[in-house]
């Protein structure tokens, strides 16, 4: 009788879908993230690098199924608290995703996309003043972030102040892209 063949390591597969991953091959990642995750369904390193690439698709409900399993175990990872922030908003629970943001941000201080979803959220809620403390930290940790200027930009407009307002949109312009709001 010959022995079952050997289980890849886990390490070995996680290394190649990372590599895989790196290089903007998702679709081998993800079938190395879930051939891990069959095997030791509780492993946090594959449960969030399979969330990233699921909450970039179009499959909101399993992206969401995977970033709650892996904030199970890992209930202050800021990555995925944002992430399924990112969700939230785009289901239009801007409560919601202000919340996760908001503990994303305790988790990740330094992310800037984080404080300007922050923003968004908070602006779309009409909480203009905190809207604009979120914009105006995204914009002191990357000066360049044109998303974060418009965004601001917007939040200074229906705050009436139009200097400031166009000084944000033209520092978007020249930022490069413009504003996700």
């Amino acid at each position: 009788m010959t022995p079952p063949p050997a289980l890849p390591d886990t390490t070995a597969l996680l290394h190649a879908a990372l590599v895989h991953h790196a290089a903007g091959r998702t679709a081998q990642a993800e079938a190395l993230y879930r051939a891990i995750l069959r095997s030791e369904p509780d492993n946090h390193r594959a449960l969030g690098m399979l969330a990233i690439i699921l909450s970039d698709g179009l499959d909101a409900a399993e992206a969401e199924t995977i970033l709650l399993r892996h904030l199970a175990l890992r209930p202050d990872d800021g990555a995925s608290l944002h992430r399924l922030g990112r969700l939230r908003a785009q289901s239009g629970d801007d409560a919601a995703a202000a919340d996760l943001y908001r503990r994303a941000a305790l988790a990740l201080p330094s992310l800037a996309p984080i404080h300007n979803d922050l923003g968004v959220s908070l602006h779309r809620l009409g909480r203009g003043r905190e809207a604009l403390e979120a914009l105006d930290r995204a914009v002191a940790l990357d000066t360049a972030y044109a998303a974060a200027h418009g965004n601001r930009g917007f939040v200074l407009l229906e705050m009436q102040r139009f200097d400031e307002a166009t000084d944000a949109l033209l520092a978007a312009l020249t930022s490069g892209a413009g504003a996700e709001d």
